[in-house]
């Protein structure tokens, strides 16, 4: 899941940010799905719109972020693994 948040937070690492979350292996089918957040940008941009797409041609995707009040883009190129 990619998430971008324009609005700002009490809490820390928290508000403009574009996160990435992945989910993690559960131990039992019955446990609650775990998430791993990995912080792409904290600050930078207040996200308005967020674009996903291979744009390097490398078969992996890219993200395009956009902000209204920071009134700027970002690309993020995904590296290949």
């Amino acid at each position: 899941i990619i998430f971008g948040s324009s609005d700002a937070s009490d809490q820390p690492g928290y508000g403009p940010t574009l996160a990435v979350y992945s989910k993690l292996e559960n131990p039992s089918p019955h446990d609650s799905p775990a998430w791993h957040r990995t912080i792409l940008d904290k600050g930078g941009i207040a996200v308005e719109a967020i674009a996903v797409g291979d744009l390097s041609g490398d078969g992996v995707p890219d993200i395009v972020a956009v902000g209204r009040s920071t009134h700027n883009v970002k690309l993020f190129i995904a590296n290949k693994k």
